[in-house]
């Protein structure tokens, strides 16, 4: 079994020698820090069981892969692999110009595959050997990388009939290669750095991650404390009954985050408020303690590094029709808080933010061009079905157009306002994200390297059952530098949560002061109706109200497995039925 983190390096070390002979070998490297892969040193495309390499640009959006890619896994096999089930179009320029040429290829689904270790001969005369890769790359850059090339130089003008040549097949342009190079030796110098430490974790930066915090008169709460041992708490979940108190703490965490002051009717009810929190900065502890509005001024930023906050009103109230200076107005410090304080405040609307960028400053359009792959590469992979963003100009007016695919592979291309409910809160819901933070953080272009926190009210309402599981595992590799501090009455986004997560039950006591309390408790091997039996919920009783007590309860893990062995045992009890039957009639 290969490492692939090293075979990552050993690829990057071999590549950079190469071009020193032949400057014009471009070649694809990760473009996107999310999931923690460029601190982990996966140079490439792939994860824990591939590496996928490319010298040619086009993507396919679909699966998320270069279209044409050298593959290496985890054994060391290796392969030839065309992806092209994003376009029609890219599809007939491979059957037409690829298929003739000696590739070898064989379609598997909508895949194209070529295996070079199946006659590993044409190499050389050696046993095929899983640290030979090398020597299949080296085989492959001298036989079918110039095949290749070739059909993409020679059929260049195939793809003039697409609506979006962005994303034809055609050669790496060279300014890009150098600035994604630019990049991979910066995580791989810091990667360097951090290998060189007894502790790789706690070395890692992730300024504005709260630790602990200490609430005096706040609204509902009297006192509240929470203390957080682990640093890598990436989700804190708050779940309690309706009317416990999680809102209010929630508010309480956002008035620290963002040094809100508090209003005048607010310092009246609450005299004697006062906090006293705990961050992880530079991987140093950092002491925040505030005593009323004392310090605190309207115009003063927040104290951590990114903030956005989100109530649980967030369904299609989307703000589009809005002119620039309005837009820009909701970005300020006041209006940030605004979704989480007051009912029915809109999100602002990304299709909106693409529109300002496009037709902005040179500058806007300058950070518009950089993080433009980042964003649709984000919200591809959140979306169902969507395989593409695509900006046009129809009419005289830029429209965005988000290309969707149906079951028969087919492309369907709609515009903001065609959009389902369910999608369009979705990607309203990661677009203000991103607006907001982009904005605290003007020289960031890569959304895997925003910092700071977000906070959700009732994450999981409006979401289907798997959209609240698939939301939490996508905010999770999406945002790795993110911290989330989120509300649910559902025990489904747990079952997408990363290790290490923090849950806290919030409820009233006898003088009903909201408590606060942190379970310590591990749910990596529980299904959700463990999840709401456990403290987590507390139910007393998850049986259907329904149930008949002389009947077996179903408790297999899946619907499927369950309906399996109803059948099953409905047809034994029948068979000793009929045996029985039949035993009486010898009689």
């Amino acid at each position: 079994m290969l490492d692939l983190v090293e075979v990552h390096e050993r690829l990057y070390l071999f590549l950079i020698e190469q071009r020193k002979y032949n400057s014009e070998l471009n070649f694809t490297f990760r473009k996107s820090n999310i999931a923690h892969r460029l601190e982990e040193g996966y140079w490439f495309y792939g994860n824990e069981n591939y590496l996928a390499i490319s010298f040619w640009d086009g993507m396919d959006w679909k699966n998320r892969t270069p279209n044409i890619c050298f593959i290496i896994d985890s054994l060391g096999k290796c392969m030839l692999e065309i992806n092209v089930s994003d376009s029609s179009i890219k599809k007939e320029f491979i059957e037409r110009y690829f298929l003739q040429r000696t590739l070898k290829l064989e379609k598997v689904g909508r895949r194209y595959v070529s295996s070079y270790n199946n006659d590993y001969s044409d190499i050389d005369e050696k046993k095929y050997d899983e640290n030979n890769y090398m020597s299949v790359l080296e085989y492959f850059l001298d036989t079918d990388k110039k095949n290749i090339d070739d059909i993409v130089k020679n059929n260049s003008d195939f793809f003039s009939q697409m609506e979006s040549k962005e994303n034809a097949i055609s050669f790496i342009d060279s300014a890009e290669f150098k600035k994604r190079f630019n990049k991979i030796k910066q995580y791989r110098k810091l990667k360097q750095e951090f290998d060189s430490e007894d502790d790789y974790s706690i070395k890692e930066d992730k300024p504005g991650k709260l630790l602990s915090i200490n609430i005096n008169d706040y609204g509902l709460i009297k006192n509240l404390s929470i203390n957080i041992k682990s640093k890598k708490n990436q989700w804190i979940f708050l779940t309690g009954e309706n009317g416990s108190g999680k809102t209010n703490l929630l508010r309480a965490i956002a008035t620290t985050l963002g040094n809100r002051m508090l209003s005048r009717s607010e310092l009246t009810e609450n005299p004697a408020f006062d906090v006293e929190a705990e961050f992880l900065f530079k991987n140093k502890i950092d002491k925040y303690i505030r005593s009323a509005n004392g310090g605190v001024k309207g115009k003063r930023k927040p104290y951590i590094q990114g903030l956005a906050m989100y109530g649980p009103y967030r369904l299609d109230m989307v703000l589009d029709k809005v002119s620039k200076v309005m837009f820009k107005k909701e970005l300020n410090k006041e209006e940030s808080f605004k979704s989480l304080f007051k009912v029915g405040t809109p999100l602002l609307s990304i299709d909106k933010q693409f529109e300002f960028w496009r037709s902005g400053t040179k500058r806007e359009k300058d950070l518009f061009q950089k993080r433009e792959y980042f964003i649709k590469s984000l919200i591809v992979n959140v979306v169902d079905n969507l395989i593409d963003i695509r900006f046009t100009v129809e009419g005289g007016k830029k429209i965005t157009k988000y290309i969707f695919v149906n079951d028969q592979n087919q492309e369907y291309p709609l515009v903001w306002e065609k959009l389902s409910t369910g999608t369009k809160s979705t990607i309203a819901m990661l677009g203000d994200i991103l607006i907001r933070l982009f904005n605290q953080q003007i020289d960031v272009s890569d959304p895997a390297e925003l910092r700071g926190i977000v906070i959700i009210d009732e994450i999981d309402l409006h979401l289907h059952p798997k959209a609240q599981k698939d939301l939490v595992i996508n905010l999770s590799k999406t945002f790795p530098n993110i911290q989330f501090i989120v509300s649910s009455h559902s025990p489904i986004p747990f079952i997408g949560a990363p290790e290490e997560s923090v849950f806290i039950t919030v409820e009233r006591d006898e003088n009903s002061d909201v408590k606060a309390t942190m379970l310590d408790i591990d749910i990596s091997n529980l299904l959700p109706n463990t999840i709401l039996s456990s403290p987590i919920f507390g139910f007393d009783s998850i049986i259907n109200v329904q149930h008949n007590p002389n009947e077996s309860l179903i408790t297999e893990k899946d619907y499927q497995e369950a309906t399996f062995y109803k059948i099953l045992n409905r047809k034994i009890t029948e068979r000793i039925i009929t045996l029985g039957l039949d035993n009486d009639t010898d009689k």
